[in-house]
């Protein structure tokens, strides 16, 4: 034990040479890594270009075109055939021609069907004033039939009253039987007539009923036939009912100033 005013450090033995291990460990790990990072670094490989051109570059898209074999058919076909038999005038398009939807392609004669045309046009005067002339018949029947009708009522009328008067005359004795059977037998012939001429024209009525039906039949008939030949002359002007391209057409040298049938194929 020392004793002083002073502390005093005291070494241990050994510490200094462990110190030197410590810092020479150190040095040996930094010196190893060191080396490592030299051998594992990448070797860059330099290229010294002498000779060499340059030119501008334009940037474009590349396209590959594939060819495959077949046959190819469009979406939608259509055959225009002649909607009546007929001459073929013209034909107003080529094979490649493109078309419109109601455009006219083709043009037609028919003679027939204008002859038939003008014939129920005949008919339907004729026959219109046929029926005309029936009406004017029948009121003229009912004009008679009516002052007929009226005649025989008077008639009737008076032969009832004689018979009332007869009959009251034979009561006092004034006349005989036999002349009250006379004034009888005229009431009865005349309420006879009445009834056979209500019975005629009833049946002439009837009669007229008939008849009118059928001229109306046959009128109708005839304006119906004249409705469908209008339409089929109209259709001697061939439309395309769609739009496209002609791929096929009838022969315009063989065809044209022809006649074809009906149902005949023009253009595809």
């Amino acid at each position: 034990i020392i004793q002083g005013s002073k502390a005093v450090k005291i070494r241990r033995p050994g510490s200094g040479r462990q110190l030197r291990i410590v810092l020479y460990v150190f040095l040996i790990i930094a010196v190893a890594i060191s080396a490592a990072s030299f051998l594992l670094k990448p070797e860059v490989e330099s290229l010294t270009i002498r000779n060499y051109v340059s030119t501008a570059v334009e940037i474009q898209t590349i396209q590959d075109d594939l060819q495959l074999g077949g046959t190819v058919r469009a979406r939608t076909e259509t055959t225009i055939e002649a909607p009546v038999a007929g001459i073929l005038e013209s034909l107003a398009v080529d094979v490649g021609s493109w078309v419109t939807a109601g455009q006219a392609v083709a043009v037609l004669d028919a003679e027939e069907l204008r002859n038939a045309y003008e014939t129920h046009l005949q008919n339907l005067v004729q026959s219109t004033r046929a029926f005309d002339t029936m009406l004017l018949v029948r009121e003229q029947a009912l004009l008679i039939s009516g002052r007929t009708r009226e005649d025989l009522e008077e008639t009737l009328n008076n032969a009832l009253k004689d018979l009332a008067n007869s009959r009251e005359l034979h009561k006092i004795g004034s006349i005989t039987a036999t002349a009250l059977d006379e004034a009888e037998g005229l009431a009865a012939n005349s309420e006879h007539a009445l009834e056979d001429h209500d019975e005629d024209a009833d049946i002439a009525a009837r009669f007229h009923e008939l008849s009118r039906l059928d001229s109306e039949d046959n009128l109708q008939a005839i304006r119906e036939s004249i409705k469908d030949l209008e339409e089929q002359i109209q259709e001697t002007t061939v439309i395309s009912e769609i739009e496209g391209r002609v791929v096929w057409t009838i022969d315009t040298i063989s065809a044209v100033g022809k006649a074809i049938s009906q149902n005949a194929s023009i253009i595809d």
